[in-house]
Formats: structure tokens, sequence, C-alpha cells
């Protein structure tokens, strides 16, 4: 996790928080860096995810993480795989950290020239995060584990 290197909008964290009471969702906020925590359960194989929303000043960042790391020796499958799923994706994108093996899926939200996000925009930033990876997430699970190649995961995840 990155913390926040800028300033941010207090009144979009109180939005933020407000989505997040709103549909009874737990969260811890440090308001030092502008960082939200919270952690979903998976209806795949992934299970729990931990995801961060990081407020700067002019995006709002949400990352909702693979609860693993990929080993070296699977880096170079799963990147294809984050290629793959990528491709045509109209909000957001996979990551893969290939120095630490850390993946996930980030939405973002532009803050710059618009009014305050509403709070339904908030809870559609999460839910977007979190439906892609749930979507992908027995996909990536079964590429990490060598079940099947990044292309047929893929393809799979998107019939379904």
């Amino acid at each position: 996790m990155k913390e926040s290197i800028m300033a941010y909008l207090p009144e979009v964290a109180t939005v933020l928080k407000l989505a997040f009471e709103h549909e009874g969702w737990t969260y811890g906020f440090d308001a030092g860096t502008g960082t939200l925590d919270a952690g979903f359960d998976l209806d795949c194989r992934i299970g729990q995810t931990p995801l961060y929303i990081h407020l700067l000043e002019d995006v709002v960042l949400c990352h909702a993480y693979a609860p693993f790391k990929v080993a070296e020796e699977d880096r170079r499958r799963v990147m294809e795989f984050v290629t793959r799923a990528n491709c045509g994706l109209k909000l957001g994108n996979f990551e893969m950290d290939l120095d630490t093996g850390v993946v996930c899926f980030k939405t973002t939200f532009c803050l710059t020239g618009v009014p305050l996000p509403t709070r339904g925009a908030m809870t559609e930033l999460v839910r977007g995060a979190l439906s892609v990876l749930e979507d992908y997430g027995n996909a990536l699970d079964d590429v990490v584990k060598g079940r099947k190649t990044p292309s047929e995961a893929v393809r799979e995840a998107e019939r379904n």
C-alpha cells in the first residue's frame, strides 16, 4: 500500500465514509494519509480481499487486492493473465507489481473539474473493483496454481 503524498479534500473523505456507513461496510480511516481500508469476502476462490482507497488531491484510487503474492516463477503467466483480462475492460484495470507479486484491481474517480462525488459514486467505485476481482478471481487462481493457461482462464471468466 502506497501512502498519499499529496493533500486530499476532507469533503471527499466525508462522502466516502458516508457511503461505507450507508452500505454497512466496516472500515478504518487514516486521516493523516487519506487512506481508507476495509476487507470484503468475495464469492470466488480468492475469498477475503483487502481493499484500500487512497484520497489524493485530484483523484480517488480504489485497490481491491488478491490476498496472496504471486511467486516469482509464476509472475510471467500472471502478467499475461493481467494483460489479457485488461483488454476491453471499461472501468478499471488489473495491476501486478513485478517486484513483489502483489495483484490488485484498481478503479478511479477523477476529481479534476467536477463537483464532489456523490455517495452513490463512491459506492460504485468500490463495487466496481470488487465485482471485477470476483468475476476474474477463479481464473486468476487457476493461472497462479498452473491449472489453466492465461488465455483459457480469461476466456472462461469472460464467458461466465
